[in-house]
């Protein structure tokens, strides 16, 4: 897959959802609050980010997850 996706929350939803989106072979930037909340993502492949404006590529889509 081409298009980059950058994801915002990686909570009870949006965990599953960028690990499936992973697994599916798209490139993903990642951003949580709770840094560790990262790392199973890392571990899949994705580039965990430290701010939110780090998930936009040229190009790509952002999905965020947010419950506040």
């Amino acid at each position: 897959m081409n298009q980059p996706i950058g994801f915002i929350g990686l909570g009870n939803m949006g965990q599953p959802m960028a690990l499936n989106l992973l697994q599916a072979g798209y490139s993903l930037n990642a951003y949580n609050r709770t840094a560790a909340k990262t790392e199973p993502l890392i571990a899949q492949g994705a580039t965990a980010v430290v701010q939110p404006s780090g998930v936009a590529m040229p190009g790509g889509i952002v999905v965020s997850i947010v419950s506040d």
